[in-house]
This record gives C-alpha cells, structure tokens and sequence, in this order.
C-alpha cells in the first residue's frame, strides 16, 4: 500500500498565499516610492540646469552692457552697477517664477576696464525636500572687459576715374565720402576715446599712389610724387624699408604710366579726425586701378619696419606688441587692371597676383583685413574675388551694390574693429 504525505489543509494553503502576497505588495510599494522619488528629482535637477542656463546668460547681459558703459569713460561706478542690475533683471523674466536670486553684485575696475557680475541664487526642490533637500544652489560668476587694445587702421581708398560714375543717382565716391567719415566718427568718437590709442591712415589710389611729402624718402625722386612698384619686383609683396633698390618706383622711372590720385595723397596713422575727414572730403576720381598698390600702403603705414618714414606720432607699433590691434581695409569698385601705370589685359593677372602676396603676407603679421567691394549688378566677378581671397578666412568681405550698402559696410567694419570681449 502506498503512503501518499499529507497535504495541508485548505485553510492552511490559503493562508500561506496571502502571506506572500502581502510582502510582495510592501516591497512593490517601496520601489514604486523609489522610482517616484528618482524621477521627481530629475525634474528638479532639470529646472535647476535650465535656471542656471539663463542666469549664466542675465549675467553676461549685464556684465557687457556694463563694460560698454565704461567705454566714454563718463558713467560713475553707481551708474554701472544700475545698469548692470536692469539688464540682469530684464532678461531673468523667463526663470523668475522658479529661481530665487538672494543677491546680485557687481564689482567694477575702473583700472582695467572689468566689471564682474556675482549671483547667488537657488532653485527651491518641489520633489527632494521628501529626501531632505529644500534647495539646489546656482552661484554664477561672469567678467567683461572693455579691450584697452590700441587700434591702427589702415583704409585703402579707390579712387579712380570709374568712381565718378552713378548708381541709384549719386556718385560712387560721394557715397564712400559719406563711409569714411562714418567709420571716422565711430574709431574716433567726439568723446574721444580714453585712455585707448586709436589712429587711422589713409591709401587713396587710381594707377599709383600719391605720396605727398614722403615721395622723395620712398622713391629718391624729389620731382613727382607719383610713385608705384618696388624697383626691385621680388620685394613687391614686402614691407621692407625703401631704401635704394628696395625703394619704389617713380613715374619718371617708367615709361607711359598714367598719373597718380592728384586731389588724394596719403595720410599717415593720425587721430585727428578733422584732418581725414578733409581730406576725403579733397578726394577727386581719376586714373585707372592699382589696387595692389593701395594695398600695399596700407600695409606701409602698419609697418614698424617703415617708422623711420613717419613722424613720430604717425609710427607703428611693433608686430609683436599684444596691445595693438592692426587693421586694413580694402575698398576697391572694380577689377585691378594696371601694374607700372600701365592698363592692359595682361596686367588684371599681374595686379591681383601681387595683392594676394601681399594680403597673405599682411595676415601673416597678424593684421587683420576687411574687404569692401563697391560692386554694382553687372560687374565683374573676379573683383570680388580677389577681395575675398585677401580677406583670407579670418577677415571678412562686403559687397555693396549701392551706396547705402557701402556705408553699412563700412559701419559694421568699424563696429567689429570696437568690439567689446566677454571673458569667462
């Protein structure tokens, strides 16, 4: 006979199911509370990053609008610090109704030119104050420094014989009158510019280059101040000191050579402003283009190799000099076509290979150049190429098509020149 073993009985079994249903359902629970918590702090994390996000970029705000201020030198500390207070309070709208900022400092060095912003703030938790969290901390820190750099700038400026012409009804070099002198007073503001050095030369340019008073220390030629390439070609795309056979050639040299600018003479690094502006006002197109040539005075008058030329307020600063800011600015209305004073097919090749040498060299000086192409619908293209290519890929190009295109041109140059750092 078999002996089966006994089975409990039904209250028994029954019991022991809903025992281990019962420890199922607390340890379920207690997962479920774990989960819940883990993902309510998560969201809290998430509100704190995007609150921080828009602090960090309220305190950028501020910090810059208040290194602006600085730039007259006029604004009182307590001026900068309001300033920088209504910036950072205008742009935190967005986080205001979950962020709590304590305070807000602003330290401003008038020495250096720095203000530093300060916040400190939290984001009270909605979900980890179950763990014992009530706030999560967003101390944020920003710096602006308003670039105590002195500035040269060096403008190449065309104008040759097709400048006279019209688009929209004025003519081409009234409207670069009316963007240079624009450029002028924003480098060179009446409120002047504080303890920051900025001067400006001037390149005017058609078939050469009017020299003025420097024709004879550049050329050896006392009579004429029309001067053109190096007399010596491999030295065309340098900036070394003309002395001899490295000096330039004058008109007497050459055979044919169209006139140099006769209403347009260069203008050393100067911060007179009302010598430049009359002295654009002066400017009269003639001639045919050179615009390697206006190049490479441009790059003359940013030459510390070139010092011994220029009056002791007009010199350079050396290339290596971290506080100064070199920068030319090429403006041309059409395609280089003469090279020694001579217009002809084969010189458009001749003359925009020489101002690329040229402009490759310059940036390897750290200069940085702009491009300005008054280039009307219909032009030629490889103008516009040849400026770019000078530009190279850390300058920038402008083309204008008209004449108020050129003056925004040349504003936006002039801004991006002044343009304030942020340091973080």
């Amino acid at each position: 006979m078999c002996n089966f073993p006994k089975l409990p009985s039904t209250r028994t079994a029954i019991e022991m199911v809903r025992d281990e249903r019962g420890s199922i359902g607390m340890m379920y629970s207690l997962s479920l509370l774990g989960v819940m918590l883990l993902v309510g702090c998560a969201v809290d994390v998430g509100r704190a990053a995007q609150a921080k996000q828009n602090l960090a970029s309220a305190a950028d705000a501020a910090t810059i609008a208040a290194a602006k201020s600085m730039k007259d030198g006029t604004s009182s500390t307590s001026d900068i610090e309001a300033l920088a207070l209504n910036f950072f309070n205008q742009n935190i709208k967005a986080t205001a109704s979950f962020v709590k900022v304590n305070d807000f400092k602003v330290v401003v060095d008038k020495s250096t030119n720095t203000v530093t912003t300060t916040v400190d703030s939290h984001v009270p938790t909605a979900f980890a104050r179950v763990a014992g969290i009530d706030k999560i901390e967003l101390p944020i820190t920003a710096s602006a420094t308003y670039n105590k750099q002195d500035i040269e700038v060096a403008l190449q400026l065309d104008v040759t014989g097709s400048m006279d012409s019209r688009i929209s009804g004025k003519k081409k070099i009234d409207s670069l009158k009316e963007a240079s002198k624009d450029l002028f007073d924003i480098l060179l503001p009446d409120s002047g510019t504080g303890t920051t050095k900025v001067r400006i030369g001037l390149a005017p340019f058609s078939a050469g280059v009017n020299a003025g008073s420097y024709a004879s220390a550049v050329s050896g030629d006392s009579t004429t101040p029309c001067v053109y390439e190096r007399k010596d070609s491999g030295l065309d795309g340098t900036d070394a000191l003309p002395s001899g056979t490295s000096g330039l050639k004058s008109r007497n040299n050459l055979t044919g050579a169209q006139p140099c600018p006769t209403g347009a003479k260069i203008q050393p690094l100067t911060d007179k402003k009302n010598t430049l502006k009359t002295l654009v006002d002066a400017m009269s197109p003639n001639g045919t283009t050179a615009g390697h040539l206006g190049t490479a005075w441009s790059w003359y008058m940013l030459s510390p190799k070139w010092n011994s030329i220029w009056p002791s307020l007009s010199q350079a600063a050396d290339y290596s000099d971290k506080g100064t800011l070199k920068v030319a600015v090429l403006m041309t209305d059409g395609l280089y076509n003469t090279v020694g004073g001579v217009m002809n097919g084969s010189n458009v090749t001749a003359a925009a290979t020489k101002a690329r040498a040229l402009c490759k060299n310059m940036r390897d000086q750290n200069i940085k150049i702009y491009t300005v192409g008054f280039i009307a619908v219909g032009d030629d293209p490889a103008a516009a190429d040849t400026l770019r290519d000078c530009a190279g890929t850390n300058g920038q190009f402008y083309k204008a098509e008209n004449g108020d295109q050129l003056k925004a041109a040349f504003k936006a140059i002039a801004q991006d020149i002044s343009r304030l750092r942020l340091t973080r």
